[in-house]
Order: C-alpha cells, then structure tokens, then sequence
C-alpha cells in the first residue's frame, strides 16, 4: 500500500476494529478507488461489506475481485506465501472450502516463520469451522510473535476467543517483556 490509499486503508482497518463498519465500508471504498488494483484493499473492503448491516449482499463481488487481482499477484511469484493465504482467505470467505484448506497449507510451507501467515490461517480454519486448527495455528502465530492485541480486537476471532481452550492457550503463554521506558 502507498500513499494517502494507505492511509485512508489504515483508517478503514481502525474503524473495523472497533466495530465501526459501516464507516470502515466508507474508507475501504475510497481507497479501492485510489488503488483500484491492489487485492488487499478488495479483501478488506469485502470484509466491511460482510459485517456492515444491510451490506452483505456485496461482499461475494468484492472477495471475487480480491480474489480474482490476488491470483494475477500470485502469478508473477507463486512463492509468495503472504499472497497466497490472502488467496486461501478469499477462498474461504467464498465458500471454496477444498481449495482454501490446499492453499492454507502452501502458504504455511512458504512461509512456515511468518506470523500474519500463521494468524491468517488461524483465520482461514475459523471460517471453515475447523476451530482446533485455528487454535493451533494461533497459538503458533503468537509464540512466533504476532501481536496479541490484534486478536484480542479481530472480528473474525470473537467466537472463538469465549472458547476454554483459547483461554487455556493464552494462559500458557510466556507473558510479553516489558517495555524499555
């Protein structure tokens, strides 16, 4: 992302975390149109779409433009594996389940250090309701050093975090280092 497309990307991912998503549509929508071709952009606004009232009839159109600009992405590096799970994510959300799981595990064998691959998996398992491999693949997304405060806001993992084995996990993980003042 670059420039004010990121910025108002930036707001838009803000907004959706606090549950503000009606607003956050309204900066996704702009930035789509300031970077018409950047697939993240089209994932993030299908997911707007998703949870604003009155606005999920246009998600599909909009994780099939996420998915259609992230495929075009994954053809000049299908070693991406950042690329692919937004692939797998698009995938999910559209209910291609088969081919999300496939593409979760590529991405996971590209990049098997990479936190938000890790997390983004999690995700993916939680939307194809396979909430132990969500689990495992949080848990793995933590102890590699994905940021816990961004769980502990994701939409995407409000259900899951009422679970007894997440709080069993999160207990046992090794509390954060205190910061340098």
């Amino acid at each position: 992302l670059i420039g004010v497309s990121a910025d108002v990307a930036l707001i838009g991912t803000l907004l959706y975390r606090r549950g503000d998503y009606p607003a956050a549509v309204s900066a996704y929508e702009t930035a789509t149109t300031l970077s018409p071709r950047d697939y993240r952009l089209w994932r993030n606004l299908a997911a707007g779409y998703d949870k604003a009232p009155g606005r999920q009839e246009r998600a599909a159109e909009a994780y099939r433009k996420g998915l259609d600009l992230a495929e075009q992405e994954r053809a000049l590096d299908p070693t991406d594996g950042r690329v692919v799970i937004e692939v797998a994510d698009c995938a999910a959300m559209l209910g291609e389940k088969a081919r999300a799981r496939a593409l979760a595990a590529e991405a996971l064998e590209l990049a098997p250090k990479n936190s938000e691959v890790q997390y983004m998996a999690a995700d993916i398992y939680e939307t194809l309701g396979d909430r132990a491999s969500a689990l495992r693949w949080l848990g793995v997304a933590l102890r590699a050093g994905y940021q816990r405060t961004l769980l502990e806001t994701s939409p995407s993992f409000a259900t899951l975090r009422t679970d007894p084995r997440y709080t069993k996990m999160i207990a046992s993980m090794p509390a954060a280092p205190a910061k340098a003042r």
